[in-house]
This record gives C-alpha cells, sequence and structure tokens, in this order.
C-alpha cells in the first residue's frame, strides 16, 4: 500500500467513525481500530501514545517512523491554524 493510499484510507476510516462527531478526545477510540485495520491490511503500524500541548494522546507510527494523526486537527485553534 502507498502513502497515498494509506492517508486515503485513513481519512475514509476517521470520517466514517466520527460522522458529524468533533474529533476531540476521539484519538484512542480512533486509532486502536485503525491500528488493528492497518495491521490486517499488512501495513506495518504501531500504536503510539504520548503528550500533544501538555495532553494526553494516541497516534499511529508507521515502521519508517512517519505518524499518521487522524484526530490532530483538535489541536488546532478556533482560526484553523
Amino acid at each position: 500500500m502507498t502513502p497515498a493510499q494509506i492517508l486515503h484510507w485513513v481519512e475514509q476510516f476517521t470520517e466514517g467513525l466520527l460522522v458529524v462527531r468533533s474529533s476531540r478526545d476521539m484519538c484512542f477510540a480512533t486509532c486502536a481500530p485503525l491500528e488493528s485495520l492497518l495491521c490486517l491490511m499488512g501495513v506495518q503500524v504501531r500504536l503510539t501514545e504520548g503528550k500533544v500541548n501538555n495532553n494526553h494522546h494516541y497516534w499511529l507510527t508507521l515502521a519508517d517512523g512517519d505518524i499518521i494523526d487522524p484526530t490532530a486537527d483538535q489541536f488546532l485553534d478556533p482560526k484553523g491554524n
């Protein structure tokens, strides 16, 4: 699976999971099942736990070190920065 295909799949999964909900506080609920599904599809990925802006957070890390964070938008300020 190419990086572009992974990104597209992650975006579709996240949109379908969250529907109209905010991604705020949904990082684990989004990343945990996404990790399992990507692994089943042959993508080497692991669930990563850490802090962002002093907030507990989860994201996915690919084997090459690239990060997939389907709920990163929760950290944007109201102006979208």
